[in-house]
């Protein structure tokens, strides 16, 4: 393959992947929302289950709010103190239907990773389109 085919590939994987993080900020920005201002809503709880994937398990709640059947990812303390009981405590806020977290949970790392990954991503794409320039 010629270098100029490599670095046409190169670009075209740092734009791709520039525009999925960009894609994803705005969810990540609803889920900051309801973890900082969220209120305590009562959901119906319908049952957990634990998944391992790697060495350590991640658990998910399974419950009914206003009707609608949903499903979180929350610790394994929460996961552990709820598992039992017909209703639970969860963050939410009416503006993000979907969107529901264990109290105390907190999205803030995952916002700035994103926009890491974005800066990372868009420099590494002016890199690579100035350099396809540079040997055009």
């Amino acid at each position: 393959m010629s270098e100029r085919v490599h670095q046409f590939l190169s670009f075209l994987l740092c734009l791709v992947l520039t525009v999925m993080f960009s894609l994803a900020l705005p969810n990540k920005l609803q889920e900051v929302a309801v973890a900082e201002r969220g209120s305590l809503a009562t959901v119906e709880l319908l049952g957990g289950s634990e998944t391992r994937l790697s060495k350590r398990p991640s658990y998910q709640l399974h419950f009914r709010y206003n009707g609608q059947e949903h499903s979180t990812r929350v610790s394994v303390e929460y996961f552990q103190s709820v598992k039992d009981q017909p209703t639970a405590q969860l963050l939410h806020l009416a503006a993000y239907p979907r969107i529901f977290f264990a109290p105390g949970h907190s999205e803030q790392g995952q916002v700035f990773s994103c926009i890491l990954l974005i800066v990372f991503c868009a420099g590494a794409t002016l890199w690579r389109f100035f350099k396809l320039v540079k040997e055009a």
